[in-house]
């Protein structure tokens, strides 16, 4: 049987131990979130149940203005409820991912969304999303179009008159 000393002593180096864990999954945390901070694009991680933004890289914070806890679908679309886009439902475990477009309500911009499922540090299933901006490339496209319709008109216009 061990004696009370020893108890202790395993006790405090078991503490030390997990106090370095600690110190290095906080380390490797801050990296990530530096990490994700320096993307120029919006990343934010919401909850699926109740839309609970629980992270949100500067890219977010300075465009919409986020606070942790805030819910995704006022800050970020400025509704009242549940996006009827939201993506929570295809989200079933962690891996699964969803990549669509989308034109935010709240600021006008085009956006090709990846959305993937994660597990929080608490074990949930969340929801995290990288959104970059494609406004200037739908522009393009419109443009496009637009001048591809104009040009088929004016062949149109041509052969009819000869």
């Amino acid at each position: 049987m061990k004696s009370r000393k020893s108890l202790e002593e395993e006790i405090e180096l078991l503490t030390h131990k997990r106090d370095q864990l600690e110190q290095q999954l906080n380390l490797e945390r801050n990296k990530w979130l530096y990490i994700f901070d320096n993307i120029g694009e919006p990343v934010y991680v919401a909850t699926m149940d109740t839309y609970e933004i629980l992270y949100a890289n500067q890219a977010v914070r300075s465009a919409f203005g986020v606070n942790n806890n805030d819910k995704c679908y006022e800050i970020l679309q400025g509704g009242q409820e549940q996006c009827d886009f939201c993506t929570n439902s295809m989200i079933k475990k962690p891996g699964d991912e969803v990549v669509w477009e989308f034109q935010n309500r709240r600021n006008g911009r085009w956006y090709r969304c990846i959305d993937r499922g994660i597990r929080w540090s608490d074990g949930r299933l969340v929801r995290l999303e990288l959104a970059v901006d494609i406004t200037d490339l739908k522009n393009s496209q419109e443009s496009q179009e637009e001048w591809i319709a104009i040009l088929k008109q004016a062949i149109k216009l041509a052969t009819d008159a000869i």
